[in-house]
């Protein structure tokens, strides 16, 4: 996005602020990517369910207020696959 592209050429944003930014994008990337294909049969993949729990959690748990406390316990097996699609997962 140019915005991120510009803060980056500024010099004035961290590097922490601007990997979340992109990891943002990506992620509103993803939303727009699951509307436009309402109504359609989904594409199913072999995909490893513990990182995608892994991946969810940790996206949310930087955006959850420190103030509250919350543990996950991720309890699925490393390898794992399931056929499933994810930007709807």
């Amino acid at each position: 996005m140019a915005w991120i592209d510009y803060l980056r050429l500024e010099n004035n944003s961290s590097l922490d602020t601007l990997q979340e930014l992109e990891k943002d994008v990506r992620r509103l990337e993803m939303i727009t990517a699951r509307f436009s294909s309402i109504g359609s049969e989904p594409t199913l993949k072999s995909e490893d369910v513990y990182f995608l729990i892994l991946g969810s959690t940790n996206y949310l748990q930087r955006r959850i207020s420190t103030k509250v406390e919350w543990h996950i316990q991720n309890q699925l097996p490393r390898g794992k696959s399931l056929q499933l699609n994810r930007q709807s997962f």
